[in-house]
């Protein structure tokens, strides 16, 4: 009996003493029944000092266990078949160890029933997991080389389940070689079998095909919006490595991408992405049919990301919080940023109306978006002879936004006439004004010569929590 629940029934027959080393053991856990509540002080009293606190969460997580097993061999070679049922799920094992020269030689199969991994490992998005994994490997001074696979054959990821996943795997050491097949019916794939992930120290590194994409995005819960939503591509493929994510640089590139919703299908033959870090220059170049993309800058990437939140922050009323300073560096900081956009207005409008179909742009609209930090430079400019929402259209349409003077967000819209269908509304419309920290300033104006109409509209807002 161990602790106040938790019970071992076992059968043991030694053969060999005193020579141990080639003496042989059957062992034979009949009954065995545990608790973490017991474990966990039995546990620690043998190992002699605090168990590592994430091992004492994954014992805390399985309040009981069942199990029976066998033991049978050397020290030197033996085989161990168990089967376990826990409060987490069921596991069965059937693995043969020996040693080598070179290291240990382990060698079986595991085959694991609505074992609840999410709930181990602490992770909430990761639910049961159903799959056989076998493996050959050998576990020495080189590391772990040899070869694995699962089938998975059900697998809870968010709200979605997965199944009918191959994957199977080389490992030399550090350096993984990598193949997965999917035929689920939602989320569909194939990764190439010469695709490879090292991992060491010094550096990470992949290079891995995906061919035959095909996700469901509707039936993921991506898209509610849309009954009938695939993404599917011909190949992705991704290629990096560097030390850490600072200093990674790879290629991200995806061909033959088609989307099919229920107004059309979207094609494009080509997206690449381009990731580079030099010296710590880093930039990311994203080239579409749709649209360009490009991000420059000498500072970590969640640097740059703090460096846009306390910028937004200092300009939108909403964002700003007046318990907190924000201060926008200065020029000369030495702090160097720039993210640009080049819209292909023939191609986006098609891109908005898979994701919008109430929003329409017309040909030879221009979108630019500009951020440079040592310059302080914020602007975006969008012009466009029409643009039309849910049957609203604005003809001759001019957004400038920018932070010109630096102390506030300059805001203006201009329209030669906005109408409803074939209705006109006003004409010569226009709004100016400007955000600063927690204030919001605007006046919208319209003016109708032919009909001698016209109007005004000022809005001061003082946002505070």
């Amino acid at each position: 009996k161990l602790g106040e629940r938790s019970s071992v029934a076992a059968d043991f027959h030694i053969k060999g003493l005193p020579d141990w080393r080639n003496t042989h053991y059957g062992v034979k856990l009949e009954d065995v029944r545990l608790y973490s509540t017991d474990v966990i002080p039995v546990v620690t009293n043998v190992v002699n000092k605090p168990l590592p606190r994430n091992v004492m969460d994954i014992i805390k997580r399985v309040t009981w266990l069942n199990m029976n097993a066998t033991f049978d061999g050397k020290l030197s070679a033996f085989k161990v078949n168990a089967n376990m049922r826990s409060s987490a799920g069921d596991v069965k094992a059937d693995v043969a160890i020996s040693r080598k020269r070179e290291g240990y030689a382990i060698k079986g199969d595991v085959v694991t029933d609505n074992l609840g991994v999410g709930h181990l490992l602490n992770q909430k998005n990761i639910h049961t997991l159903d799959t056989r994994a076998t493996a050959d490997v050998l576990v020495g001074n080189a590391g772990i080389v040899g070869s694995a696979h699962a089938n998975i054959e059900s697998i809870g990821i968010g709200a979605n389940r997965y199944s009918g996943i191959g994957v199977t795997a080389t490992i030399d050491g550090s350096e993984y070689s990598v193949s997965v097949a999917s035929e689920d019916n939602n989320l569909g794939f194939s990764l190439d079998d010469h695709s490879y992930i090292k991992l060491s120290d010094e550096e990470f590194a992949c290079n891995l095909l995906f061919r035959d994409v095909r996700a469901d995005l509707h039936a993921l819960g991506i898209n509610k919006r849309d009954t009938l939503s695939v993404l599917s591509a011909d190949q992705i493929f991704v290629e990096a490595q560097g030390a850490t994510i600072e200093q990674m640089s790879g290629v991200l590139s995806l061909s033959g991408v088609r989307y099919i919703y229920p107004a059309e299908e979207l094609k494009t033959d080509l997206i690449n992405a381009t990731v580079e870090d030099i010296d710590g220059n880093k930039s990311i170049l994203l080239d579409t049919e749709f649209f360009d993309m490009a991000y420059m800058s000498d500072l970590d990437y969640k640097q740059s990301i703090d460096f846009i939140l306390k910028t937004l922050k200092t300009y939108v009323p909403i964002m700003y919080d007046a318990n907190v300073e924000y201060d926008v560096p200065t020029r000369g900081s030495g702090i160097s940023m720039a993210l640009l956009t080049d819209a292909r207005d023939d191609r986006v409008e098609a891109l908005l109306r898979a994701i919008n179909p109430k929003l329409i742009i017309a040909p030879n609209t221009r979108a630019d978006f500009t951020y440079v930090a040592d310059t302080e430079k914020l602007s975006l400019r969008l012009d466009s002879e029409v643009l039309e929402y849910a049957g609203v259209m604005m003809e001759n349409a001019a957004i400038d936004i920018n932070n010109i003077n630096r102390d506030s967000l300059a805001i203006q819209v201009h329209s030669s006439s906005i109408s409803s269908g074939s209705t006109p509304l006003m004409t010569n419309f226009s709004i100016r004004g400007g955000t600063c920290r927690n204030r919001l300033g605007l006046r919208a104006t319209f003016q109708d010569s032919v009909e001698h109409r016209q109007g005004n509209l000022d809005l001061n807002a003082l946002f505070g929590r």
